[in-house]
């Protein structure tokens, strides 16, 4: 029993020997013995009788380098034209005259041929000559044409009536302003009206033989509004406006009061400016007392703890702490104090003149008589 063949290898096989390759080429290529391809393409003779005019097929159309697409499109051309009536002789002169129509057209023929199939099929789908087409077409583009020119003219006129529609708005906002402005004068006359009815008849009539008064002497209303304002703020102020004589004559005139708040003005300032000065030799005073208090504390420090505290000579704050008997040292062997600042860690070194005058510092000022007591002991 031989060894089974796979299917890959036999549709190989088939392809090839349907292309017209040779039994020893098959061999070759699918490595298939003889016997066996013998034998396997007898048993597809028996199943397909037609197989040998399918190969004879194939070697036709790869000689004329076609497709079997190509076969079947043709196959079904034919079968057209036979339905037609066209003979093979009739198809070769439809041929031969596109081929002339299209060179005098100046196209090429398929091209030629495609626009005329389109052609047949539009006056097919229509029911419509070529001609009865061109002049649809021609009608169309004249009503085309027309409907564009009323287009622009319903443009022009919505163009006309938006100008309109702006115009008429801005005569609206201008009446309703006025409408308002008249609103505003009708309202202001209806409670002028209602305080005159509440004033009653007989001060309306004083109030307009008043106005007459007013305007003969020569005032006009903003005058009188202006008088009635003063009245009030005299009032306010305590001052009666019908007894403003009187209040002249018990004050003074008005220059004269003026004079006086001058010249209170001027003491006022006299003292403003005598009570900056003693606060200024207060504040003084303060701070001198405030840096008498500093030595005394830190010579009650030194004192106390035998420590005196230096100010450093980076940072300048009164970090530098040194025992005094490390300062006695060195004003006695002439050698330099040094000490480390609490506050910037930097190590600062002192000369003997420098220690003892830090320490005559802190001694001096609380033995030495201030400049006040020395100023009490002079008087």
């Amino acid at each position: 029993m031989g060894r089974e063949i796979h299917k890959a290898v036999k549709d190989q096989a088939l392809r090839l020997w349907l292309n017209g390759e040779s039994y020893r080429r098959i061999c070759d290529e699918t490595g298939m013995s003889l016997g066996a391809l013998s034998a396997y393409i007898n048993e597809l003779r028996k199943e397909s009788p037609d197989l040998d005019k399918l190969r004879e097929l194939s070697a036709i159309l790869k000689k004329n380098n076609l497709s079997v697409f190509d076969a079947v499109r043709g196959s079904k051309l034919l079968e057209k034209l036979n339905q037609l009536g066209v003979s093979l002789e009739d198809l070769d002169n439809y041929v031969k005259l596109a081929q002339r129509i299209s060179h005098e057209k100046g196209v090429g023929a398929e091209g030629f041929v495609e626009s005329a199939m389109k052609l047949i099929d539009l006056e097919r789908l229509t029911g419509k000559t070529y001609e009865e087409l061109v002049k649809d077409l021609e009608e169309r583009e004249r009503q085309v044409e027309e409907l564009e020119a009323r287009a622009n003219g319903v443009q022009l006129e919505i163009q006309k009536l938006t100008e309109r529609r702006a115009q008429l708005e801005g005569e609206i906002s201008e009446a309703e302003r006025r409408l308002s402005q008249i609103s505003q004068e009708l309202n202001r006359a209806v409670s002028a009206q209602e305080r005159l009815r509440k004033l009653g008849v007989e001060r309306v009539a004083s109030l307009a033989e008043l106005i007459g008064e007013c305007e003969a002497l020569g005032f006009n209303t903003q005058e009188v509004q202006n008088l009635a304002a003063w009245r009030k703020s005299l009032a306010e102020m305590g001052i009666d406006p019908d007894k403003l004589g009187d209040f002249i004559k018990r004050r003074g005139s008005l220059e004269r009061q003026l004079n006086n708040l001058a010249r209170e003005k001027s003491a006022r300032e006299r003292e403003v400016k005598h009570l900056r000065e003693e606060y200024m030799r207060l504040w003084s005073q303060v701070n001198a007392l405030r840096s008498d208090i500093s030595r005394l504390s830190s010579l009650s420090y030194a004192l106390k703890w035998g420590k005196i505290t230096l100010p450093c000579k980076f940072c300048r704050m009164q970090g530098v702490s040194i025992d005094m008997s490390s300062v006695e040292s060195a004003i006695i062997s002439g050698l330099w104090c040094s000490g480390t600042c609490i506050f910037c860690r930097q190590w600062s070194t002192y000369s003997t003149w420098e220690a003892a005058w830090y320490v005559a510092q802190l001694v001096i000022p609380a033995i030495r008589p201030t400049k006040s007591a020395v100023q009490k002991e002079g008087r």
